[in-house]
């Protein structure tokens, strides 16, 4: 097996950000590095969480823009936030494809200051059925505040790895001469 690391690398799907501070993208606040290591806030995204409206409250980055041949054994998120006002609502962190979301079952529940979270996937958390080499097409990660709460958190990082091992099975291509 081995390992690649990712980060995002464009806005996604899901742009339920309230705000976001320091950079010309959504996206540019959370590409701080591959790891942990974030910024503590010199760029950030502010999620909200709207009650009325549906569609704020949750984020999705591409992470892993033309990967072909890897078949995931586990997929691992690093999310760096804080709370951003008096009421924070509770972290869900997980991913997104064509319209459709999962997350892992433990929340986050962000603090005063900026602490970083690592959550490991060892199955796909849409599907609930072990990874595919074709679940990463289109997949974003995702972080979405619980529904039900109030308020906001800032984030600073997204980020995270592919455990995997090469694809196998590619069949064979016949080339045709004319």
């Amino acid at each position: 097996m081995a390992t690649v690391t990712f980060g995002v690398q464009g806005n996604g799907v899901w742009q339920g950000w309230t705000s976001f501070t320091g950079a010309t993208f959504a996206y540019e606040c959370l590409d701080d590095s591959l790891g942990t290591t974030h910024d503590s806030g010199t760029t950030f995204v502010t999620l909200g969480r709207q009650l009325l409206n549906p569609q704020a409250g949750r984020i999705s980055f591409p992470i892993m823009l033309m990967a072909e041949g890897l078949v995931p054994d586990s997929l691992t998120l690093n999310v760096a936030a804080m709370e951003g006002g008096a009421l924070n609502p509770d972290l869900q962190i997980g991913f997104a494809r064509s319209g459709l979301v999962g997350f892992h079952a433990t929340v986050f529940t962000p603090t005063a200051s900026y602490s970083v979270v690592t959550r490991i996937f060892s199955t796909n958390p849409i599907t609930g059925s072990a990874w595919d080499a074709d679940d990463l097409i289109g997949l974003e990660a995702c972080v979405q505040s619980f529904v039900g709460q109030n308020g906001n958190n800032d984030i600073s990082l997204i980020s995270g790895s592919i455990t995997y091992h090469p694809r196998t099975n590619w069949g064979r291509k016949t080339q045709r001469m004319i």
